[in-house]
């Protein structure tokens, strides 16, 4: 094993030194439990999924006439 140094804010090295109180265990193996569990985000796509989620007639919205798409309005 092989010493190592990490810097900490105050509120870390309170939360830290208060973990190692309540477990009876060391900040140290706090620590290194910590890195093995840990998990980076999934770094997300830019897939949508989209597909499927809505019913409708399909086709374009510029193929409506203007009447329809104006239907409703200024009423």
């Amino acid at each position: 094993m092989e010493k190592t140094s990490v810097y900490l804010s105050d509120a870390e090295r309170e939360r830290l030194g208060h973990l190692a109180a309540v477990t009876g265990r060391s900040q140290s193996a706090i620590i290194r439990e910590a890195i093995a569990s840990y998990q980076p985000a999934a770094a997300g796509g830019r897939d949508l999924a989209l597909t499927g989620v809505a019913d409708g007639p399909a086709g374009s919205i510029a193929d409506l006439p203007d009447e329809e798409l104006l239907d409703g309005f200024g009423g």
